[in-house]
């Protein structure tokens, strides 16, 4: 399952990563799903899509479509990975830390753990984690820090932080 990221659409990261191509060719499915205001409701302190307490639980929205394709014999529940870039990584963190059991790796590319969700994160068990940042990132500080030197986005920890985790 794939998340995209801040102000963008399910449809554009599938064209752009490659990975709807990769699925035909090994034989997994690949699941593209998009939400209200363009943004994830990733657990940041700061949001500049929602306002305190009308923020939908995107947790819970993770479950309907997973459910589904288990019902349906399209995903195996022991089988199930995520990923994305940017606020899409920040939406694989929050199932990291929320919904463990019911994934088997994640790959967040571009960002880190953020600042609100690491002290409330206590996932149900390990998840195998492969993290793609660059040290030079403009948005996502490798060291930690302001998303975009920008308070509304939040904060992030540092990238060793977010793998020593």
């Amino acid at each position: 399952m794939a998340f995209h990221g801040g102000n963008d659409k399910a449809n554009r990261i599938r064209r752009r990563m490659g990975w709807a191509d990769l699925s035909e060719q090994e034989g997994f499915a690949m699941v593209y799903p998009t939400v209200i205001n363009r943004g994830w409701n990733d657990g940041r302190e700061n949001s500049v899509r929602y306002d305190r307490g009308e923020a939908p639980d995107d947790v819970v929205f993770f479950d309907a479509p997973l459910d589904h394709l288990i019902d349906t014999s399209v995903a195996y529940p022991k089988r199930v990975f995520v990923t994305g870039p940017s606020n899409g990584v920040m939406m694989t963190y929050c199932l990291m830390c929320d919904r463990a059991e019911r994934i088997m790796g994640a790959a967040p590319l571009i960002a880190n753990m953020s600042e609100a969700l690491y002290p409330v994160c206590t996932p149900s068990g390990p998840v195998p984690i492969m993290i793609i940042n660059g040290t030079e990132d403009a948005l996502i500080p490798w060291g930690g820090g302001l998303v975009a030197d920008n308070e509304e986005r939040g904060r992030v920890m540092s990238t060793v932080a977010s793998v020593l985790f």
